[in-house]
């Protein structure tokens, strides 16, 4: 490791790893000492998207995950307001300390905010992050201005987005906010995009983690078959080494394997914590129409407006698949146990008459919000399962016993 720059009360240590899967790449178990306490990996991180399922369905819940993560995309537009104008910071700020008053229990909490790398379908500007590439004045405001922002909301670690430029020039960035970041006796989280080029990322990670001593990295999710190499390196070579990454952006579910949720199949893919992409226009009130403005009178219509909760989707445990409420795999008796909650009775109402959200939006959006924050729950429980077996030694045993992780591992690495 190379020296520390500046005070850090974050400390990353491996306690096990089990290489029993010979033809998939080894888990593993992490401590994660922060100055809010000790925590182990692998884990779920809780997005603000999941805070907010939590507050429209129960008050009494508390939130199991030790890690939050609010991820905020930054277009163009609102990237130019940002660095040239006075207005936008401070209801940004205010955003911000909102969402970590709220998640205060969670030992690690962080705000990543990104600027977007592809053009909105109903936007024709650049994306930001070509903006960024091309002007490097305003790529140092942006860089300055979000670490302020971190610094001004009193968060530790501090997270740094990731700017798709060479790592020639990359490089040069990194090392000067590391820097300055300790400085200030804060710890710096680097985000990388696990589909930067092979060479480049390598070099990006070693210089974190061998020059600069970092011992928590974020990533930003892309399927294996996005990044295969990248995946390698990091298994190969990190397996068991004192560093965490955490990967953002998640998909919920893989469509490729039955819907078998996403995050329940990186522990063995070199990710130690992980957090689902909110989708878009969750919680948006724009998002769900009127129903009378849905069915538009045709029967045709009214057919799609019927379905509506029959989307909504359900983390199974057992099955570790993220399936819809209509399908088999649903048990309300199952998701009523996982949620462990005071408010069983009003869950179970909710459950039981479930297809009234199909006429009523209100009662749609509790049960949508129900699926998010049951799923939050119940799988921050089944990774400390995994925990468990990882361990002992018995990985093998864990897949063995969900039958539809080990084919889709197996036929991930082919």
């Amino acid at each position: 490791m190379g020296e520390r720059e500046g005070l850090t009360s974050f400390a990353v240590d491996l306690q096990s790893t089990d290489d029993n899967l010979p033809y998939r790449y080894p888990s593993r178990t992490l401590t994660i000492t922060t100055p809010s306490g000790p925590f182990e990996t692998p884990t779920r991180a809780a997005t603000y998207y999941e805070y907010r399922s939590r507050m429209q369905v129960t008050a009494k819940t508390v939130v199991d995950s030790p890690v939050a993560l609010s991820v905020r995309k930054m277009n163009f537009r609102q990237l130019d307001s940002f660095v040239n104008k006075n207005q936008p910071f401070e209801p940004l700020l205010r955003r911000i300390e909102l969402y970590h008053h709220i998640a205060q229990y969670a030992r690690l909490r962080l705000t990543l905010i990104q600027p977007t790398a592809t053009v909105d379908p109903q936007d024709t500007v650049l994306p930001a992050m070509t903006v960024l590439q091309s002007d490097a004045s305003m790529r140092d405001r942006f860089l300055r201005f979000v670490v302020r922002l971190q610094q001004e909301a009193g968060l530790n670690p501090i997270a740094v987005p990731f700017l798709d430029l060479p790592f020639s020039t990359l490089g040069s960035i990194v090392r000067d906010l590391h820097k300055s970041i300790t400085s200030l006796g804060l710890e710096p989280i680097f985000f990388v995009d696990l589909r930067y080029p092979d060479k480049e990322f390598k070099n990006v990670i070693s210089l974190l983690t061998e020059e600069l001593g970092s011992q928590l990295i974020g990533l930003i999710y892309r399927r294996f078959s996005q990044a295969p190499v990248n995946y390698d390196f990091l298994s190969r070579t990190y397996s068991e080494r004192d560093v965490a990454f955490l990967s953002a952006q998640v998909d919920r579910f893989d469509m490729r394997f039955d819907d078998l949720s996403t995050s329940h199949y990186l522990p063995f893919f070199g990710a130690d914590m992980y957090a689902v992409e909110a989708p878009e226009g969750f919680h948006d009130e724009k998002d769900v129409p009127p129903p009378s403005e849905q069915i538009g009178g045709s029967q045709q219509d009214a057919r799609v407006e019927m379905a509506r909760v029959g989307r909504i989707r359900f983390f199974d445990r057992q099955s570790l698949k993220v399936k819809p409420i209509d399908s088999t795999f649903f048990d309300s008796e199952n998701v009523l146990g996982d949620m462990k909650t005071e408010d069983r009775e009003y869950l179970s109402q909710m459950l039981e008459n479930r297809e009234e959200g199909n006429s009523d939006q209100k009662k749609y959006r509790a049960l949508n919000s129900l699926s998010k924050f049951h799923e939050l729950q119940s799988s921050t429980r089944e990774f400390q399962d995994l925990r468990k077996y990882i361990d002992e030694g018995s990985a093998r045993v864990y897949v063995q016993g969900k039958t539809s992780l080990e084919p889709a591992l197996a036929d991930i690495r082919k």
